[in-house]
């Protein structure tokens, strides 16, 4: 038997029993919170934050709670712990204190220590003082031992209090920095006190992990080892390509914009614009630029974040071929991939080192230990606003890191604000450079709480020279007022074939995709035509179906560019398939939406230069169904806006309307009055006011107001931010989208018949791991359609759907009825 302390954190029984105590505990966690906090200037900080955090286990409540639980003899929660260091804070400082900059810091570091269990409100949207009735409960805490026992045998009062002083200062100078930098000083503090949650967490899971696994940490990939060996075989990848160049001017000026990211790598810490056309090489421009930056100012971590699943697993495994050699065993250590998708195939030979690796992978997600991340636009956000505590602890990790958003135009409108200021935070307070890179840049520095770009952002030097260079397509605006119909769009399509090899086609919704494709269907079979190949793509189709399906077509586009055989390709979409596919056809059909999308569109068209300058035609849908698809809609009336424009001035928009004057007019049209949208409203319910959560993480305006009218007086809170409201409110993808099992392909029904069977609840959870690729997100509305139809079956007492295989077309991927979409509205 181990050694038995007098006050354990934790208590190990294998591989021997083990007991912990909370002094090596606190000391382990305050190691790696204080690396954390140091990143942002804060390392006393977090230092003081870590030793209190759980200073209320060291009473004799918790340890018999602790032992009856290990042994078996009670379960159940114990005596609350985490509120203890917070109270001795509250107590000996906030409480008395008449300085401002006190009361701030003893409130910060109180809310990281009683929040690390879960968020809580300072102040409510109702005006209820969350705070003090936290500090001041009635229940049973034990605090006049806890911290008795604290400072008699691990640090007395006169060690807490050189270290708030010294916290003191690192807050003071922080409050100057965001003064000087123009910061929204809340939201700004409000992102600190969630990054040193962050390190709290990061520092109190990793300290339990290894010991109750009895393991010790994985010692890092080293950074600047890796920069520079990465600069070297990016550097020989680049060379080959500079070879070529000569073959095509679009190599050329790939190669142009790519030296001009190296160059540029020389810049001080800051948030720059990689504004370059579509089919530009931005992903080798802007990893050129990371690398380089990272090794010459000693960045931690490049942070790759994209919206779409299909363009990270591709931009992923062309940087891994190119910075990894093909032996490396464990590629995920090095350049790590975060996402839905991610599944472990298990070798029943090496069970056990699989469920090992899979451990290693969810700590490494968990973490973003390696040197290089590809994540979703969707993680970054829950990271920086949701409630998990998993995604909480990544936020540290985006410090002292290079940070490149590929395709920032996708970011939601309502998120804009909270985007801006998160961007911010990294940039002037975290030394993190982050970089917006697209084709079509959003004007995020010229909105109501605008991104600080640095001076002098644009790390293409000429911009509209440079799309003026990339130019491959012209766009025609073939709107009409009435609008086509289904029928006229198809007939619209078909006739824009004739003249090309291949043709894309993209609509807005699901419903119009599958409807077009049909009627397309249906008028080649009435012709008895067999000269066209026809494919659809939709999120109605299964991540798999989807990915199986592009690289058919990728395949043949690449044999009808090397062999033409007479045949012609139509694909018809939703614009799932716009923004970074690499893929190329001779033309393409828009249906009528913001300006972005149909240059993102149009970047799927002659992307090499291959023939001469192709057309892209605009149309507008008749009778399209727009009411969940509100950022469409508001693209489609700025982008007509501008139609109308440039036949009456087209030198307004240097007579292209995929120019970057156009694009830039666009944005201006497109935010105009949606400044509350951008801070993520939420609307009134029932007694309770509407907000925005970019308020009630910043001053809470809403909750002040609250209090002053329940209590008739000000609230004297430093601090009032609503941090459970937030997270609770927040998300990424609507809240009514809900998961359903199809039964595409072999492998799809095998997932569904093992789950039809009888298995464990870890058996479950490995079959419903290997069921992401094969899952359709519909809204509510469709899926009630496809109940009433008995489309669909609940499995696991209705924690997930699952779809009847007639329901599941290999063409249009889920119907209502065999061939129809009836039920989509987007």
């Amino acid at each position: 038997m181990g050694h038995r302390t007098e006050f354990p954190a934790h208590i190990r029984l294998l591989p021997h029993e083990e007991w912990q105590s909370v002094g090596e505990h606190l000391d382990e966690v305050e190691a790696i919170a204080r690396e954390a906090g140091g990143k942002i200037g804060l390392q006393n900080t977090a230092s003081l934050a870590a030793y209190l955090h759980d200073a209320g286990k060291y009473t004799k409540a918790f340890k018999d709670y602790l032992v009856d639980s290990v042994f078996g003899r009670r379960q159940g929660k114990g005596p609350i712990h985490s509120t203890i260091g917070a109270k001795y804070l509250y107590e000996t400082r906030y409480q008395s204190s008449r300085d401002p900059t006190e009361k701030l810091t003893a409130q910060l570091i109180s809310l990281v220590i009683c929040q690390h269990h879960g968020l809580c409100d300072c102040l409510s949207v109702d005006g209820e003082d969350k705070y003090t009735q936290k500090m001041e409960t009635d229940k049973e805490l034990f605090y006049g031992e806890a911290m008795g026992h604290y400072t008699a045998i691990y640090r007395s009062e006169e060690e807490l209090e050189r270290l708030f002083q010294a916290a003191y200062g690192e807050v003071e100078a922080l409050c100057q920095k965001m003064q000087d930098r123009g910061l929204d000083g809340y939201f700004t503090i409000a992102m600190v006190q969630r990054f040193l949650l962050s390190a709290i967490i990061d520092g109190d899971y990793s300290s339990t992990y290894h010991f109750m696994s009895n393991t010790a940490p994985t010692p890092p990939v080293d950074p600047k080892s890796f920069w520079r060996q990465g600069v070297e075989r990016l550097e020989d990848v680049l060379q080959e390509y500079g070879k070529r160049a000569d073959q095509n001017p679009i190599n050329r000026y790939r190669q142009k914009i790519s030296e001009e990211c190296r160059a540029f790598a020389k810049r001080g810490t800051g948030v720059y614009q990689l504004t370059v056309p579509t089919g530009g090489g931005k992903t080798e421009s802007s990893i050129r630029f990371a690398l380089e930056h990272a090794k010459e100012h000693g960045k931690d971590k490049i942070i790759y974040v994209i919206p779409y699943l299909s363009i990270l697993e591709q931009n992923a495994d062309r940087i891994r071929k190119i910075l990894l050699s093909p032996e490396c065993s464990e590629p995920e250590h090095y350049i790590l991939e975060h996402h839905s998708n991610i599944i472990w195939e298990r070798d029943e030979e090496a069970d056990e080192d699989q469920t090992e690796r899979e451990k290693a992978y969810r700590a490494l997600t968990e973490r973003y230990s390696s040197p290089v991340v590809f994540t979703t636009m969707v993680q970054f956000l829950e990271t920086f606003f949701g409630q998990k505590k998993q995604s909480i602890r990544r936020m540290q990790s985006y410090a002292n890191a290079v940070v490149i958003f590929d395709e920032v135009q996708s970011i939601p409108v309502n998120s804009i604000s909270l985007f801006n200021g998160a961007v911010n935070f990294l940039s002037e307070v975290a030394n993190t450079t982050v970089v917006l890179c697209t084709a079509t840049q959003p004007e995020l520095s010229r909105t109501r709480r605008p991104i600080l770009l640095a001076a002098h952002p644009n790390m293409v030097e000429n911009v509209t020279d440079t799309f003026q260079q990339f130019k491959r397509v012209q766009i025609k605006n073939c709107c009409t007022d009435a609008g086509y119909s289904v029928e006229a769009a198809a007939d619209f399509i078909l006739e824009a074939s004739e003249q090309k090899d291949s043709l894309l086609a993209i609509l807005n919704t699901r419903k119009e995709a599958g409807d077009v494709y049909r009627c397309i269907e249906k008028r080649l079979k009435q012709r008895g035509e067999d000269a066209y190949e026809l494919y659809h793509l939709s999120n109605a189709m299964c991540p798999n179906h989807r990915r199986e399906r592009l690289r058919m077509i990728k395949e043949r586009l690449a044999e009808k560019r090397q062999q033409p055989d007479g045949k012609k390709l139509i694909c018809v979409s939703t614009q799932l398939i716009e923004a970074g596919v690499d893929i190329s056809f001779q033309c393409v059909v828009r249906a009528l939406a913001g300006l972005d999308r149909i240059a993102q569109a149009a970047g799927r068209c002659n992307r090499e230069g291959e023939i001469d300058c192709q057309d892209v035609y605009v149309i507008k849908l008749a009778e399209e169904n727009l009411s969940n698809l509100k950022d469409i809609a508001y693209g489609k009336e700025a982008t007509a806006r501008i139609f109308d424009e440039f036949k009456r001035n087209p030198a307004m928009f240097g007579y292209d309307l995929l120019s970057p004057q156009a694009m830039a007019v666009f944005y201006q049209y497109y935010y105009q009055g949606r400044e509350k949208e951008m801070d993520f409203a939420v609307p009134q319910r029932g007694s309770q006011a509407g907000f925005t959560v970019y308020d009630i993480l910043s001053q809470n305006q809403v909750g002040r107001s609250a209090y002053e009218e329940w209590e008739d007086c000000d609230s004297e809170l430093i601090l009032s931010q609503a941090f459970q409201t937030a997270a609770r409110e927040f998300y990424v993808i609507r809240q009514d989208a809900i998961s359903v099992i199809v039964p595409y392909g072999d492998q799809g029904k095998a997932v569904i018949a093992n789950l039809n069977g009888d298995c464990t609840l870890e058996e479950a959870k490995g079959f419903l791991a290997k069921a992401q690729p094969y899952t359709v997100d519909l809204y509510s509305h469709s899926v009630a359609t496809l109940q009433r139809g008995d489309a669909i079956y609940p499995l696991l007492d209705g924690s997930v759907w699952v779809l009847k295989e007639r329901y599941y077309d290999d063409q249009l991927g889920v119907v209502s009825e065999a061939g129809k979409m009836d039920m989509w509205s987007v």
